[in-house]
């Protein structure tokens, strides 16, 4: 089983369960590990929320020991993704395809290579627990976040975004302009902010911006829509952890919607992984006022 197959697997299985991991509020704060102390990014940050765990930090097998504690017996972990660079050998199957090998290792890639080593980046996982599995472990009280409305407002209004009043939601990307009802119409403002944070995400792929294949080509039920669509949703989950928005309201036509994100991500086992990737440079994006300072870590 590929890491794609093993990390949408777990999203698949968190949806068939009811839970949407780009719905569930980050009330503690945004998965850290406990050791470094820096928070988890793309995928992982919602594959970690969804575990049934009230403290947002982890720790790997070997770092639990390293603290003088250990996993509980019959505890099972969660993978955590990550890029590594490595050394492949490369060698031309024909003249649309590579092989790339790398000690036992070995892929094919579409295109042709020069022959030699290059460097591509690979794919890896590995295994973390939360505190909560753990025994021995001394950890900080989790504090929770406090949604800041105002906070949202200037977020929005930093980015120069050209917003205009309408009765529905949209980005437009002939006029790069955002459509929304006006505040009043929302049920709170916790709706009203999820849902400008996913038109704002979908504002950060105009071709001047970082220039995604889907806000350019919008085939409504394509699988490049669908994917800026999963893009959207996401961006706007880390943009509500962001600023301690709940962004969990009820999804209208629940089932629909959850069979609906069943049916892509069992087809394309690739698209939760690089959606979330996406998701958090246009999240970053917008918090940095509009300016690419994405990190690559």
């Amino acid at each position: 089983m590929s890491v794609y197959e093993i990390i949408t697997d777990r999203i698949i299985a968190a949806l068939e369960k009811g839970v949407v991991p780009w719905k569930k509020p980050f009330t503690t704060g945004l998965p850290q590990n406990l050791v470094s102390k820096k928070e988890y990014r793309g995928i992982n940050t919602l594959l970690l929320q969804c575990a049934p765990y009230s403290a947002p930090y982890w720790l790997t097998f070997k770092q639990a020991g390293q603290l003088n504690g250990s996993v509980k017996k019959g505890e099972k972990g969660y993978p955590v993704i990550l890029w590594k660079f490595t050394d492949f050998v490369t060698k031309n199957t024909n003249e649309n395809e590579t092989e790339l090998t790398a000690g036992a290792f070995s892929t094919k890639i579409t295109g042709s290579a020069s022959k030699g080593s290059k460097r591509y980046p690979l794919l890896r996982y590995y295994t973390v627990f939360n505190v909560e599995q753990c025994e021995e472990i001394t950890y900080p009280t989790p504090q929770s976040i406090v949604a800041d409305i105002v906070e949202c407002e200037n977020l929005v209004k930093k980015t120069g975004c050209t917003i205009k009043d309408g009765t529905e939601a949209y980005y437009t990307p002939a006029t790069d302009t955002v459509t929304i009802p006006k505040k009043e119409c929302f049920r709170n403002m916790e709706s009203y902010c999820s849902v400008i944070y996913h038109e704002l995400s979908h504002w950060t792929g105009h071709r001047s911006r970082l220039n995604r294949e889907g806000v350019q080509r919008v085939n409504f039920g394509s699988e490049v829509y669908s994917k800026e669509e999963l893009i959207a949703e996401m961006g706007a989950a880390f943009l509500c952890a962001h600023t301690g928005i709940e962004n969990n309201a009820t999804i209208e036509n629940s089932s629909s919607y959850i069979s609906s994100w069943l049916r892509k991500l069992q087809e394309d086992k690739k698209m939760v992984i690089f959606a979330a990737a996406q998701a958090q440079k246009a999240a970053e994006f917008i918090i940095n006022g509009g300016k690419n300072e994405s990190r690559e870590d």
